[in-house]
């Protein structure tokens, strides 16, 4: 738990959730519900249905290592105590 610990609060582990974070941005804006609609745009749709569950459960996974390696609620550093972790798992 120390080590997870470790691991997620470094600046690297950060900036890869910002990279993480950008794809996910770029997908979305790339993702557009009317090409859905079209008959052949429909190997299109499922790709995008597939990369967004990916970035769910990588953002899932995410939280739930935090909340594994910090705590929820109790102690000084606990998941829920960071106004920007709540957001995250708001989000």
């Amino acid at each position: 738990q120390r080590a997870l610990r470790r691991v997620l609060l470094t600046n690297e582990f950060d900036v890869a959730m910002l990279v993480v974070i950008a794809s996910c941005i770029i997908v979305t804006a790339v993702d557009n519900s009317t090409l859905h609609d079209a008959v052949g745009e429909r190997e299109l749709a499922q790709t995008q249905a597939a990369v967004d569950l990916f970035f769910f459960l990588l953002f899932a996974a995410e939280a739930a290592l935090k909340i594994f390696a910090l705590g929820v609620f109790s102690g000084p550093g606990a998941y829920f105590r960071s106004p920007w972790n709540t957001l995250d798992f708001a989000m």
